[in-house]
């Protein structure tokens, strides 16, 4: 027979760190923000998806935002992508904030711009001008679906006449975050949506696009590492994926 003894003082003090590591993942205080930047490299105007996290109550949000860069951002941005669509590039705010004061103001925040896993070495302050909220949605547990899609995937769309970027619908944790710049379609959205708004108006509001021969119940879950991933991961550069808007 085993007996396992588990030392009291030792047992209490790991029981102490994590109650700690969890209340501060829960603290509702300011924090510093992150997004991702899409747009095109040497454009002012750009596309922010907020980076949520379902782990921490000031980011169980999805939010997506119109801005315009000022022109020492929008010159590091090209700097930084070379045009090279590849290139993840974020945007932090130089304070911390409440997200949810950033949403309802919008205007001018202070950031840093940098590309991913550079920040370190290599960052640039500026200004953006947040225009508008193209999509806030609460990642509480209650706003959660209960399964995942069977018969889709589903992403937000949105850009505007010139571009066109989408990321991926977090309506159940644990998830993926997947985001892709300037796609295209054949034939054009302008030639598919028969609406009484223009192909911009819908844009600039978002829409949902479904990924339609790629049920998320049947990929879920998905490796918690990028470098976990298979690779010919569906969602990659140079993919045609059949669609429903």
């Amino acid at each position: 027979m085993l007996i396992l003894f588990i030392n009291p003082p030792r047992f209490e003090e790991v029981i102490r760190d994590e109650v700690g590591k969890v209340r501060k993942r829960n603290d509702p205080g300011q924090k510093k923000v992150q997004f991702l930047v899409q747009g095109t490299p040497g454009s002012s105007d750009v596309f922010l998806s907020f980076q949520a996290s379902f782990h921490s109550a000031t980011k169980r949000q999805q939010i997506i935002l119109s801005g315009t860069l000022d022109s020492t951002l929008r010159d590091f941005h090209k700097e930084l992508t070379g045009g090279n669509q590849d290139s993840i590039v974020m945007l932090e705010s130089t304070e911390k904030v409440f997200i949810e004061d950033v949403v309802e103001v919008l205007g001018d925040l202070e950031v840093i711009m940098y590309e991913k896993r550079t920040k370190k070495y290599h960052q640039r302050d500026g200004t953006i001008t947040l225009n508008s909220v193209v999509k806030s949605r609460p990642l509480n547990s209650i706003h959660r679906e209960i399964d995942y899609p069977a018969e889709f995937m589903p992403f937000y769309l949105y850009g505007n006449e010139k571009e066109i970027h989408c990321s991926h619908m977090l309506v159940k944790s644990p998830n993926i975050s997947l985001a892709a710049n300037n796609i295209t379609f054949d034939p054009s959205l302008s030639t598919e949506i028969n609406h009484r708004q223009s192909v911009a108006e819908l844009l600039a509001e978002g829409m949902i696009l479904g990924l339609s021969e790629i049920p998320e119940d049947s990929m879920q879950p998905f490796p918690e590492r990028n470098q976990d991933l298979a690779e010919e991961f569906f969602f990659r550069q140079g993919q045609k994926l059949k669609v429903k808007i």
